[in-house]
């Protein structure tokens, strides 16, 4: 009777559901808030970016950018399906692309040319050292275009970028002072090495092979 009533159930083995992932990272991916943080800091820092070449500005035009920074941040709040696609939408298409090896380039020519800008009166006086300042701040920018709007000249680009980088070593302040050389070098090498795939990890060094299999 005992061994009726006994109704044990049967063991399965299916693996209990992992736990979802949790941290910065899933924050990262997952929050529209942080996806609205980052649009408006973006945005900020990209104005900045933008004007730094023209000198001191009025403190209308920091009211502007700050009005800015604070209107997009407003909206992705109010709007978070449209911020977090559109911070999903760009982290795909960076991936896609040598990002971060045009933005090294870029970086290494505003340094370029923010350290030896002048005047266009006073530009007789500089020397050379004024005037390739400029003209390659310029060309790295151009070049961090290329490379990020036509991935498939990298190559050149790259090349063209670290070329630019060590000939402004003494030509232009040591290399507006060894950091503008080191980004553009550094942002060159990086657009010649990318590519458009990780290729697969191939262990076969300390890795048995079997008789028969092919190598």
């Amino acid at each position: 009777m005992s061994d009726e009533l006994e109704t044990d159930e049967p063991e399965t083995d299916e693996p209990e559901p992992a736990e979802p992932a949790r941290g910065f990272r899933h924050f990262r991916r997952t929050s529209p808030r942080y996806a609205a943080i980052w649009i408006a800091g973006t945005a900020w820092l990209l104005f900045y970016v933008a004007i730094s070449p023209f000198g001191k500005q009025p403190a209308i035009i920091h009211l502007y950018a700050a009005a800015l920074a604070l209107a997009l941040l407003v909206a992705g709040l109010l709007l978070p399906n449209l911020a977090l696609g559109f911070y999903r939408w760009f982290r795909a298409y960076r991936r896609t692309r040598p990002f971060y090896a045009a933005v090294w380039i870029a970086l290494g020519g505003l340094i370029l040319f923010y350290l030896t800008k002048s005047p266009p009166k006073y530009l007789p006086h500089i020397g050379v050292g004024g005037i390739y300042g400029m003209g390659a701040g310029v060309a790295l920018w151009l070049i961090a275009a290329l490379v990020l709007v036509m991935p498939s000249q990298r190559y050149v680009g790259g090349v063209i970028a670290v070329v630019l980088g060590v000939v402004s070593f003494p030509l232009c302040n040591l290399g507006g002072f060894f950091v503008g050389m080191f980004f553009a070098v550094l942002g060159g090498s990086m657009a010649f090495g990318w590519m458009p795939k990780k290729p697969e990890k191939k262990r076969r060094w300390f890795r048995r092979i079997q008789p028969g299999a092919g190598i």
